[in-house]
């Protein structure tokens, strides 16, 4: 696994999404003091969106250029093992440690192990509680390349029609069945956050964007050229005004608009910050070799072993606090640092040698169809 060739601007994106979960979750330490709800729920829920809109982008890419126009099974195949060779192993590493440790019963480990948390809301929120968003990444993994080749054999259609209008008939759907949802069984705002089907839209924006870069390039480097930091700026404002929501009662997130159109459009601003980090010149020239861009990068390749360790080990720590100011500064420092130590080792040690392993597998094993 190489560090070369990487996009610093999309590592900063990487590294604020797992920086604002880490805000949102260390609130915790400051739970009776003042009302952490706001940056509890608010930051963490925009740090998710932009790790999903950066993941739509990347994975649409990947998609683009290596399953879309195939008509062959066995290149998606070969996706999912790629895809799954980058995910699956640290999930089951932390998944097993955390089962042993709090000896999981079999219905829980099977559970966790097909990633069917997200339709089980008594388990997804007792055990291993972050791993509900990577539920819904691993579904759309599964599921992206299986509708493009589906429908690709059915319309005979472009591939790029076929890709645009599946990500706006996707995010459109989204937004309907969030409605009837939320019509028809009243269900609450974060439990239609944590919903597979109906928050796929979240990465579906981040593969629209994928597609604006490879079908329209000129435009695309042209326009965010331009205008990239207004757009990256248009997409902080529009986080900005949905943060609003987290202030007062937490019923002001459960109007019909918030639990439907908000996500949507979330993940849309989310999609426009990803844009301009992109393209930036300042993070992607000016920033490179500096040591800001090293740090970003660290934090960015180690942020999937910091997602899904974080938790567990600040759980350790807040048993730990007291009311001193030793105990209030010095345990959570202490344990953000063992967060960090415990991630390192994880990519080093077992995720970086996989996917050395990885980029030893052809990325293609098939020749594109004639559509």
């Amino acid at each position: 696994m190489s560090y070369n060739n990487r996009v610093l601007g999309l590592d900063v994106a990487r590294s604020a999404a797992i920086i604002l979960v880490l805000i949102a979750h260390y609130s915790l330490f400051l739970g009776g003091r003042i009302n952490i709800n706001p940056v509890l729920y608010g930051a963490g829920y925009f740090g998710v969106e932009l790790f999903f809109a950066l993941s739509g982008f990347l994975i649409g890419g990947i998609v683009i250029r290596n399953v879309l126009g195939h008509s062959d099974w066995r290149v998606v195949g070969n996706f999912w093992i790629r895809r799954w060779m980058r995910t699956i192993p640290a999930y089951f590493l932390v998944l097993i440690v955390l089962g042993i440790k709090t000896h999981a019963a079999l219905s829980v480990w099977l559970v966790f192990s097909f990633f069917l948390q997200d339709f089980t809301h008594h388990i997804r929120d007792s055990f291993f509680g972050v791993a509900w968003s990577l539920a819904i990444e691993e579904w759309f993994y599964l599921l992206l390349p299986v509708a493009l080749l589906i429908l690709g054999a059915k319309t005979r259609v472009k591939p790029r029609t076929l890709m645009v209008g599946l990500c706006v008939g996707g995010i459109i759907g989204c937004v309907i069945a969030r409605y009837g949802e939320v019509m028809i069984f009243h269900t609450a705002w974060m439990d239609i956050r944590k919903s597979v089907f109906q928050r796929m839209d979240a990465l579906l924006f981040g593969v629209l964007l994928a597609s604006a870069k490879h079908y329209w390039p000129v435009p695309y480097r042209t326009v965010l050229n331009r205008y990239g930091l207004l757009i990256g700026l248009a997409g902080i404002a529009g986080w900005v005004i949905f943060f609003l929501p987290f202030f007062g009662h937490q019923t002001r997130l459960e109007t019909v608009f918030n639990r439907t159109l908000m996500f949507s459009i979330v993940s849309g601003c989310s999609a426009l910050i990803v844009a301009w980090l992109d393209t930036s010149h300042t993070f992607n020239e000016r920033m490179a070799g500096s040591l800001w861009a090293v740090v970003a990068t660290f934090i960015s390749v180690t942020s999937y072993a910091i997602y899904l360790t974080h938790w567990d080990v600040l759980m350790i720590g807040l048993h730990h606090k007291g009311q001193g100011m030793a105990r209030a500064v010095g345990v959570p420092l202490i344990t953000l640092m063992m967060t960090y130590v415990l991630a390192a080792a994880i990519h080093y040690f077992f995720e970086k040698p996989i996917m050395d392993l990885r980029n030893r597998i052809p990325i293609s094993a098939a020749v594109p169809s004639a559509s």
